[in-house]
């Protein structure tokens, strides 16, 4: 089994829909995935969260991860951060 180390940067967070019954925000970004002996993988993810309103918090109701290949462009932007 390996080992999988993350080094990442939040490229930006957006929050689409806020109601008093509902708030839907999305976050997107790059990071580095290290583990065993593979070199450092640049990846992207985009994370999409819905929250409900519950005594005086939040609970998350629906919530989706997409994770994949960072693309040349995000590539070139994140060798400045990363």
């Amino acid at each position: 089994m390996a080992t999988f180390y993350c080094y990442g940067v939040i490229k930006y967070a957006e929050m689409y829909l806020t109601q008093p019954s509902l708030v839907h925000f999305t976050i997107s970004g790059v990071f580095k995935e290290r583990g065993g002996d593979r070199e450092m993988a640049l990846r992207s993810f985009h994370r999409s969260i819905n929250l409900f309103p519950l005594n005086g918090g939040f609970v998350i109701i629906n919530e989706m991860l997409f994770v994949t290949n960072a693309t040349s462009d995000q590539i070139k932007v994140s060798e400045y951060v990363l």
